[in-house]
């Protein structure tokens, strides 16, 4: 552990606002105390882009190119850890005669990281220490109702069967007291990444890293009696097969290790992380301006007080420029960076620059109970993603239908509460959620076998644009059904779930196991997919149920 000084130019914006330390520094020292909050294994919280390595080289071609090729931006290094009197950084201010420290903003930063080791010198106890300061750390941006959650919920991403009924029984099945319980089991996807580190805590994974290779045990099985032999290749067969689990759980371990030193260090690079890798990988042998030995240093500036989820927010901000980030990644840097709380509060001020009600209901799409798309969401700005049933970026445009008026959207609004509520786009966006849940809903307990199949034709884009479509359509022409003094179907979810069955009764529920030719996802190729909707739909239908309730659905 060393001790680190840096001196430093302070600015502040404006009164009340965070101070800024601009400072001088090598890449490799900054590495060994600050890294980039990127996405854990197999989960999704962490805000940064991947990095391209691609990107980096070039940039330390560039720079050993020429003397005069600088690269002048800042890096921009954001810290959790308090600067006041019991925080990681003491800051000073450097005594200069005759001038105060708010006219020459000249300040020493003082600090160490217990951490700062090669990750080879890095021990077991030493990481399995630092996951557990990760957790309290997470757990200490939890409300209580979070943390209840956590002690409920499975963890959506351990989940691998994506069965519709895992929630268990119907409201009917159930008492109040299990109802309520599965209606406070919502949260974030931060809530969810937090209890996937408790179960990697409780697994004990890491200890893998601690285990030596297991030998395979080889002998000539020649002169050996049939039952040696049949027990020499029992136990060759376990050695190999407790070698392969091992082999991955090792993996697994290195993997999480990598991820655990990252995350535990006390800076967050928040921008220029290719500058960084960039002017790591200078070479000396490849440039005149650089001695042996000698290291090339970026300009830092240092945001010591600045919480997690305002750093979700300026991350953001910046990468919402003209070269625009993926709009998805954005979006879950939301849902999968932010407790409940902070979610709202990042809603307030991305509402200018971005669709928050979209970010909100993939959240609502991804972990809620409810939801019959629960853990089907593909996220394909990352890299390398696990292809499930849904691109994340198609389900939110679907979506948009029940909460975005539209020029498309005019006759969907003649079933939504009479269309009074269809005239904003901020009426009643939790109740519209609770509808689009049900209709869906519906449509998977018509196609449970498809549901259930991620390489089923139901999730081909244009089947679930015109799906879609061609119920709402259905619902629209069963109109001479409505009584005139009781709302219409959607101002009540039983009517609407009613409704919907209904619509599909006559529907063959082997249309999208049928093979398919390829269908255009053009205005073309919906209107030739909606016209062979309604020909396998041709019989005459007789509504016999009794789905006109009243106000349950408010």
């Amino acid at each position: 552990m060393t001790e680190l000084s840096y001196y430093a130019k302070r600015i502040v914006q404006w009164d009340g606002a965070p101070p800024l330390y601009v400072i001088s520094v090598s890449p490799e020292e900054l590495l060994s105390w600050s890294d980039v909050p990127r996405k854990a294994p197999n989960a999704m919280a962490g805000y940064q882009r991947h990095l391209s390595h691609d990107r980096a080289e070039e940039i330390s071609e560039f720079m050993q190119k020429h003397i005069n090729h600088i690269v002048p931006g800042t890096v921009i290094v954001a810290s959790e850890n308090s600067s006041d009197g019991e925080g990681i950084f003491d800051i000073e201010p450097v005594f200069v005669d005759g001038v105060h420290e708010d006219v020459h903003n000249l300040f020493k930063i003082t600090f160490d990281y217990e951490y700062d080791l090669h990750p080879e010198d890095i021990t077991t106890d030493q990481l399995k220490t630092m996951l557990e300061e990760i957790i309290e750390g997470h757990e200490s941006r939890l409300t209580d109702e979070e943390k209840a959650m956590i002690v409920e919920e499975e963890a959506v991403y351990q989940s691998d069967d994506n069965n519709l009924s895992d929630e268990g029984s119907s409201d009917e099945e159930m008492d109040e007291e299990e109802i309520e319980e599965q209606n406070l089991i919502k949260g974030s996807g931060f809530v969810q990444f937090v209890k996937k580190l408790l179960q990697l805590k409780e697994s004990d994974i890491l200890s893998a890293l601690d285990h030596d290779e297991i030998t395979i045990p080889l002998m000539d099985i020649e002169g050996l009696s049939e039952a040696e032999a049949a027990q020499y290749e029992a136990d060759k067969l376990r050695a190999e097969e407790d070698a392969l689990a091992l082999h991955e759980n090792q993996r697994h371990a290195e993997e999480w290790k990598e991820w655990i030193i990252s995350e535990h260090k006390i800076g967050n690079i928040m921008d220029g992380q290719h500058r960084v890798w960039g002017a790591l990988g200078m070479n000396p042998e490849d440039c005149d301006h650089l001695g042996d030995g000698e290291e090339p240093h970026i300009s830092v500036t240092l945001i010591p007080d600045l919480k997690r989820a305002e750093q979700v927010f300026q991350f953001a901000m910046m990468n919402l420029t003209p070269k625009k980030v993926k709009p998805g990644l954005a979006r879950s840097g939301a849902i999968h960076s932010l407790t409940m709380p902070e979610l709202e509060q990042f809603d307030e001020r991305m509402a200018e620059y971005m669709d928050v009600t979209s970010a909100r209901w993939v959240n609502e799409l991804h972990t809620a109970p409810e939801s019959p798309f629960r853990g089907y969401l593909t996220w394909d700005y990352l890299e390398n993603p696990e292809k499930l049933f849904v691109d994340e970026k198609i389900l939110i445009q679907i979506a948009k239908r029940w909460y975005k008026r539209t020029s498309k959207t005019k006759l969907f609004g003649s079933v939504f509460i009479d269309g009074v509520a269809w005239n904003t786009d901020t009426t009643m966006l939790d109740f519209r959620l609770k509808a689009f849940f049900t209709f869906w809903g519906k449509i998977a307990e018509k196609f449970p076998e498809d549901w259930t199949n991620k390489n089923s034709n139901i999730w081909l884009k244009t089947a679930l644009w015109v799906l879609q479509d061609w119920v709402l359509i259905q619902m629209l022409q069963q109109r001479s059904l409505w009584v005139k003094s009781n709302p219409p179907p959607m101002d009540d979810l039983n009517s609407l779930a009613d409704l919907v069955e209904h619509c599909l009764d006559e529907f063959p529920s082997d249309f999208f196991k049928q093979p398919w030719t390829h269908v255009d996802d053009t205005t073309e190729g919906k209107e030739k997919l909606l016209a062979q909707f309604n020909y396998q739909n041709n019989k005459t239908k007789v509504y016999k149920g009794t789905w006109l309730y009243q106000g349950a659905g408010k």
